[in-house]
């Protein structure tokens, strides 16, 4: 079957068939025939989101336009005081498809109060001329992969998609329905975390976090960076991809930490009073053992995928943490997460799900469990940490040409068969192709750095042997 999905949603250059207006009509129409499938007996809402790209704007216009026409109510977010009364016309008339730049788990939180459906137009880390699409239920959480393969199904068949009915064009053409985006619909934030007296350093990757961060961290002790989006400056040599700017001016400032946030804010790297930075297995190591100590792990579960380090599940083994593997994706995690009844999860990546508040990965709101946790304990970020040491790892990317099953791939599994037998208990290989990229990843570990180093160039060899570009 034919792929439009990856393992985030949609994503790819800005310039590919798929943002075409061809295309986009097309993925519209599947889109309102999913959506009205949930819905029969009335019309659906749906909220659109930009993380602040160049071309968010060009693709969210194609979408409005094709889903208004098939019944479809559009929705977006605006900022409190917005004037539109003594804008230009031409203002006006933006209005009807504004360009608010909010975050990924921002809009699924108000998916999740007010609509039936969510569009995140973003591409996460990626630079500005990618894009993407994600896509989310009535409960604010990521379609399933079964529901991607619905909507890939229609898309890739048109002749599949049924005409809305009862369309009322005079209404629909022109009406927008708004979230204003005030204090109580920050209160997620707000009422469940105290952010004063902690000396803050805050990269929102001028992307999605760019307006809302400000809002939060509004002390006079924190300083927010990059936040200011141009269109083509999001993940430029800042946030989550690019951590040296922002380790040294932690140090250079003496603040109390870091916190740098993805392109749309659903990812948060952290970086200790040192400059050091964290990976995610430790946030999810000072997490599991601060819930553990609180009674506060509902079923003593913590959820972590294929990607995170072996020390973390020894270690969530030491402190008696049921540990619950698998595959990469928020998505996957949350839907591990539900099946358990488990209340935390993550990604070595920087995607952390806490479920008692959100049904996605929130950087801002990880940033502010990992602030509650600093106070509570009087520790510093360094300390907490220091209860977790990852083993040596190397993560290679990989650029291919084509993406075969893995399994097919003969004599790249006997080398790793031989590799593994020789690592015994002491390390472990993983190779996967991205879900969004063409690139495949190669990911060793070992207590023994030579032999990282030595496996990982026989292994990358191999690979671009076969199918590298």
């Amino acid at each position: 079957m034919q792929k439009l999905f990856g393992t985030d949603g949609i994503r790819n250059e800005s310039s590919h068939d798929f943002f075409s207006s061809k295309s986009l009509c097309t993925f519209a129409k599947a889109l309102a025939h999913f959506i009205q499938l949930k819905n029969p007996e009335r019309q659906s809402s749906v909220l659109l989101g930009l993380d602040g790209r160049l071309s968010g704007p060009r693709i969210q216009d194609h979408l409005v336009h094709w889903l208004v026409l098939n019944n479809i109510q559009i929705a977006f977010c605006e900022y409190e005081n917005t004037k539109i009364e003594s804008s230009p016309l031409a203002e006006k008339m933006r209005r009807l498809s504004p360009t608010t730049i909010i975050s990924t788990p921002f809009l699924s939180h108000m998916v999740k109060k007010y609509f039936d459906f969510g569009i995140m137009i973003t591409a996460s880390h990626n630079p500005f001329m990618h894009n993407g699409i994600k896509l989310f239920n009535s409960d604010g959480e990521k379609i399933t992969k079964e529901e991607e393969e619905e909507i890939e199904s229609l898309f890739f068949n048109p002749s599949k998609i049924q005409p809305q009915k009862n369309l009322n064009l005079s209404k629909n053409i022109l009406h927008r329905d708004f979230v204003i985006i005030d204090d109580e619909e920050f209160s997620i934030y707000r009422n469940n975390f105290n952010v004063e007296n902690i000396e803050l350093l805050i990269d929102c990757a001028n992307g999605g976090t760019s307006f809302i961060a400000p809002k939060i961290f509004n002390k006079n002790e924190h300083q927010i960076i990059n936040n200011e989006p141009t269109g083509t400056n999001i993940n430029l040599n800042c946030g989550s991809e690019y951590l040296k700017n922002i380790s040294d001016e932690v140090i250079k400032k003496n603040v109390d930490l870091g916190i740098a946030f993805d392109g749309d804010g659903d990812r948060a790297v952290f970086i200790d009073e040192n400059g050091n930075n964290l990976s995610g297995d430790h946030i999810i190591a000072i997490c599991a053992n601060f819930f553990k100590n609180q009674k506060m792990l509902h079923n003593n579960n913590v959820i972590i995928t294929c990607m995170s380090n072996h020390a973390l599940i020894l270690f969530l083994k030491k402190i008696k943490v049921n540990v619950i593997i698998t595959d990469v994706g928020d998505r996957n995690v949350l839907y591990k997460m539900k099946e358990s009844n488990s209340i935390l999860g993550g990604e070595n990546s920087g995607h952390f799900i806490f479920k008692n508040y959100c049904s996605c990965g929130d950087g801002i709101l990880s940033a502010l469990v990992i602030i509650d946790i600093m106070k509570k304990t009087g520790k510093k970020l360094s300390e907490l940490a220091s209860i977790f040491k990852p083993f040596p790892q190397k993560i290679i990317n990989l650029k291919v040409r084509k993406k075969p099953p893995l399994e097919e791939l003969h004599t790249l599994q006997t080398l790793i068969t031989d590799i593994e037998k020789e690592l015994n208990d002491k390390g472990r290989i993983l190779v996967r192709y991205s879900g969004t990229e063409s690139i495949c990843r190669v990911l060793i570990e070992s207590k023994n750095e030579a032999l990282i180093e030595k496996y990982s160039k026989i292994i990358s060899k191999e690979i671009s042997l076969l199918i590298g570009e």
